[in-house]
């Protein structure tokens, strides 16, 4: 059994909110769930109970998040700065952060290593009632684009990966990257191909987040979006007006869609007591744009975000809250009308339906691949891309996304002027079987939601919510 999660996101609790560890209790529970159900299998059109051998937890990548960090903002290294000594101490500082702001968390995560999963014992083709059996979990991680750094060669990371490695139980290699590509690993790869999945964490596909002309191994546009904006903006404000500051700004990387954090912002503003504390926060942002604009490693990136965010220094937040989110999806909706637009936008890496990638994955043309998993996107869904039986013997392709485990805030869609936003935590897994298990089903996909704590003095989150749903 092979089960897969991504973009877990754990900081070290300086910016926006982390998954609660009560996540981790939670994916413990489902996953000894997923391997009782894995254990009953289909074998020569009969039903047994066997169970499964081991089961396999693969980490897709933006599990530790070295990027959301203020720690970047002190002193001068940024992770676009040369990779010398003082980078790679950087992140092992921030590392370091990561896990021990995690700890309880991490170590329910580690204790599938160590205790492994236990399910009934088999009597007679059936499941005991009384004794239990356990079963080894092997744990891997693969990089994505706010945990690349793990990627890096060379004895220092070295010893980053091994703190890792010992905090999280995993399988990995200690004296080897953490692989970025599935292939790069022979175990990775073997396990992947065995249960007829392809996976890759997908920023390869985000030019904002992916320098093809550099590769995995380097910083890109991404990294300054978040380090220079999404964490120095807060930061800024809350240092600068102390106790007068907004709550919530933290939040501000966990809005989706991102377009309507202006709205998100104004929503704050609107409940401050404090009547300058818009004009203040407003010339804050504007010094902060101008900086980010000025950086030359920022200078060297064409992007529309730039134009977006000079459009932001002459124009209020709230007109930006308004108008933003209305143009952006008459775009999408125009693109979405139109197939050719689609390939178009899916070719310059401006679609946000990565399904369309997977179609030119090597992998789709595999006659042994079933399965193209990608994470990145945080948006779960299954998209069937072939079914039925080819003349060159290639069965069904279905594009999974893994979702991801990280907070939420979403717009509520009664009076939007009012900028009431709901918070909740999301968690996304993906498991799929072989050799009969799970009675001959192949996937089986989870993804649910959990209410977030009420932020005093900002947007009214509403009320509990806690949802499920399932596809197979």
């Amino acid at each position: 059994m092979l089960v897969i999660i991504s973009d877990l996101h754990l900081t070290d609790g300086s910016s926006g909110t982390t998954i609660d560890p009560d996540a981790f209790r939670i994916f413990r529970e489902r996953l000894a769930d997923l391997a009782w159900a894995a254990s009953d299998r289909r074998i020569n059109n009969e039903n047994i109970y066997k169970p499964v051998d081991e089961i396999h937890l693969l980490l897709l990548g933006d599990i530790l998040d070295v990027i959301r960090s203020t720690k970047w903002l002190d002193g001068d290294i940024r992770p676009w700065s040369g990779q010398d000594s003082r980078f790679i101490e950087k992140v092992r500082d921030i590392t370091d952060a990561i896990l021990q702001h995690n700890v309880t968390a991490l170590s329910i995560l580690r204790s599938l290593h160590e205790d492994g999963i236990r399910v009934p014992k088999v009597r007679d083709g059936h499941p005991c009632s009384v004794e239990k059996q356990r079963i080894d979990v092997h744990t891997y991680y693969m990089v994505g684009n706010h945990d690349w750094f793990f990627h890096l060669p060379g004895p220092a990371v070295d010893q980053i990966r091994e703190s890792i490695i010992q905090a999280l139980g995993l399988d990995n290699s200690v004296n080897e990257p953490f692989p970025y590509d599935m292939r790069e690993s022979g175990a990775i790869n073997k396990i992947c191909e065995e249960h007829q999945v392809f996976a890759r964490h997908g920023d390869l596909y985000d030019k904002s987040n992916y320098e093809a002309s550099f590769g995995r191994d380097h910083s890109s546009l991404g990294d300054a979006v978040v380090v220079q904006l999404v964490d120095r903006f807060p930061y800024e404000v809350e240092s600068r007006m102390k106790e007068r500051a907004p709550e919530g700004l933290r939040e501000i990387d966990n809005v989706r869609p991102l377009d309507l954090i202006p709205t998100w912002v104004d929503g704050l503003l609107r409940k401050s007591p404090d009547a300058k504390a818009a004009e203040e926060v407003r010339n804050i942002w504007n010094e902060v744009v101008a900086d980010f604009l000025s950086l030359d490693f920022v200078k060297r990136h064409h992007s529309a975000l730039k134009w977006g965010l000079r459009l932001s220094e002459r124009m209020s937040i709230r007109k930006l809250g308004n108008i933003v989110p209305r143009t952006w999806n008459l775009v999408t909706s125009i693109i979405s009308s139109s197939s050719l637009l689609n390939k178009l936008a899916c070719r310059l890496g401006l679609s946000d339906d990565y399904f369309q990638y997977a179609l030119c994955e090597e992998a789709f043309r595999n006659p042994h691949i079933s399965y193209i998993v990608y994470g990145h996107t945080h948006r779960h869904e299954v998209v069937p891309l072939r079914a039925g039986k080819e003349v060159t013997g290639t069965e069904q392709v279905v594009y999974i996304n893994s979702g991801t485990w990280r907070a939420v805030f979403d717009l509520a869609r009664y009076r939007p002027k009012d900028e009431e936003f709901f918070g909740y935590h999301v968690m996304t897994y993906l498991a799929f079987f072989k050799g009969g298990e799970r009675k001959g089903k192949a996937f089986e996909t989870w993804s649910g939601s959990l209410e977030a704590p009420v932020l005093e003095g900002g947007p009214q989150l509403g009320a509990a919510l806690i949802t499920g749903q399932k596809a197979a």
